[in-house]
């Protein structure tokens, strides 16, 4: 083994379900990376499961536990016997990119500092959106509520590459991470009484309390079944959850930080559990819920104790300032009002315009976005509590009336041609001049009406935002511009054979008057 090509083991916590395992082997056999070796911790599964193993693969190194340890205890058990210098933790129900291990172990090397990475990890049924318990890294709300980049709550994003950035996180996904193994042991490895659920954020935020860096590698790809082990409507998968998640707030977070969120996050626990009383079996919810803080407050005595040997520090990068459930439950109050009005608007237009189709489209693609959240990276550092705080209107409850001498200030006497003045977005006539020899001047929202302004519109309309719910919804909808017809410009001058007037282009608005009057869409 060299330092060059250093051996890799990867560790697969297994309990039952053999056909999803031999997918999950088979696809490591086309890794291009060599020198790794596989480790089965077989967690006493009553299918054929270790037979299979043993009689089809006989390079995997096979444990057979005697118990279900679930995944931290089975991921334990793994890495005590593991050779290599680096650890990959694999869910049985992935498959992976052939470069999957070389992508993942190029950038743990690249910094002594990285004590872990994870892949980006897809949908295996839909390899177009991001997996539910993986996404491309993970990061934590003011409250502590996990959250990772691709999927918020239920909602799973389409991965158009607004991910593909390496960058830090707060934790690695427990589908798939590569963790050195040196630091692994330092740590103390997984918490044997998560069982399952949240102990590689458990893990990742004790490294990052150590001073450690969590990354993310987009160019490494895993596609995750989930669900694998318990489905997402299992009560117990709900009862370890909530209690994991306590245990975690109560070792690692600081004597300040625990004092004023474990509060908070008993009292949501409280309203997400009446939640549950709305569906058919939300009574098992809500069990599950309160079982998860019985067994939490008989753990404390020992989590004091594993709290005292953990180094607690505020580990900011990948946290995020804000709650994801008051931005989500603003979000979703906003994105019906707003979609409503926007559909109201449109209803009144012509269903057969080049337009129509455009701002179809953005609709469609809001209703599935919404507005943006400090998850997406264009987005990452802009508050967006007054975005989700204003009142969204097609039309202004009140306007103020300017007159000329209100916006003469902003006009060059004697050398401007013509004006065309827009207040709050809409054209002022009275205000505007649009005399002018040799121009033919229109606003925006007439030129959308007019057949002969069609191929000008087609070409130019909506050619330049990005394709994102918000950005993609205000420029569709735009009502107002400006269009010139000059007979010496032919820069822009429309194709030979057009039905549209000689050396018609078109030419960006601009705002001449300002007003203390709030913009409104469109």
């Amino acid at each position: 083994m060299s330092d060059s090509i250093p051996k890799v083991s990867i560790v697969i916590p297994h309990w039952n379900n053999v056909e999803i395992l031999s997918e999950c082997l088979k696809s490591i056999g086309s890794t291009i990376y060599t020198d790794f070796e596989v480790i089965v911790v077989d967690n006493a599964s009553t299918d054929n499961s270790v037979q299979y193993v043993k009689s089809n693969f006989p390079d995997v190194k096979l444990i057979e536990n005697d118990r279900n340890d679930g995944y931290a205890g089975g991921c334990n058990i793994g890495a005590d016997l593991a050779q290599g210098k680096y650890l990959v933790f694999l869910n049985n129900d992935t498959i992976q990119n052939p470069n999957w291990i070389s992508s993942l172990l190029s950038t743990i090397k690249s910094n002594s500092q990285i004590a872990a990475v994870q892949p980006k990890i897809l949908n295996y049924f839909d390899r177009k959106i991001f997996d539910y318990a993986g996404g491309s890294g993970g990061h934590m709300d003011v409250y502590c509520f996990p959250l990772a980049r691709g999927r918020l709550f239920t909602h799973q994003e389409n991965d158009e590459g607004q991910y593909d950035n390496k960058e830090k996180c707060f934790w690695s996904s427990g589908t798939c991470f590569m963790v050195r193994k040196k630091l692994f042991f330092e740590a103390g490895g997984f918490d044997n009484s998560f069982f399952a659920h949240m102990e590689e954020i458990d893990l990742c935020w004790r490294l990052k309390n150590r001073g450690y860096i969590i990354m993310v590698e987009p160019k490494s790809t895993v596609y995750h079944v989930g669900g694998g082990t318990l489905d997402s409507s299992s009560p117990f998968k709900t009862q370890l959850n909530f209690r994991n998640n306590l245990y975690m707030l109560f070792k690692n977070l600081p004597v300040i930080s625990l004092l004023s969120v474990i509060p908070i996050r008993l009292f949501l626990d409280g309203i997400a559990a009446l939640t549950f009383l709305r569906s058919l079996k939300g009574i098992k919810h809500l069990l599950a819920i309160f079982k998860a803080h019985i067994a939490f407050y008989c753990e404390i005595p020992r989590l004091i104790s594993k709290r005292r040997n953990t180094k607690q520090s505020k580990c900011l990068t990948g946290k995020i300032k804000d709650s994801i459930l008051i931005e989500a439950q603003k979000a979703i109050e906003k994105n019906a009002k707003l979609l409503s009005s926007f559909i109201a608007f449109e209803e009144q237009k012509n269903v057969d315009s080049y337009v129509h189709g455009i701002r179809t489209k953005a609709i469609k693609k809001f209703e599935k976005e919404g507005f943006p959240t400090k998850k997406m990276e264009s987005w990452k550092y802009t508050s967006l509590k007054k975005t989700l705080n204003y009142d969204y209107k097609l039309f202004p409850t009140a306007t103020e009336a300017l007159e000329f001498k209100d916006i003469k200030d902003f006009l060059i006497d004697d050398i401007e041609s013509y004006k065309i003045i827009f207040v709050d977005g809409k054209y002022c006539s009275h205000l505007s001049d649009t005399t002018h020899e040799g121009m033919d001047i229109c606003t925006l929202s007439a030129a959308l009406s007019q057949s002969k302004y069609e191929l000008i519109v087609e070409n130019y309309f909506n050619k330049i935002a990005h394709d994102d719910g918000i950005t993609s919804l205000n420029t569709a909808f735009s009502n107002e511009g400006a269009s010139s017809a000059d007979q010496t410009d032919s820069r822009i001058a429309p194709a030979p054979g057009s039905s549209l007037p000689p050396q018609t282009v078109a030419i960006p608005a601009t705002i001449m008057a300002p007003t203390s009057t709030t913009t409104t869409p469109p």
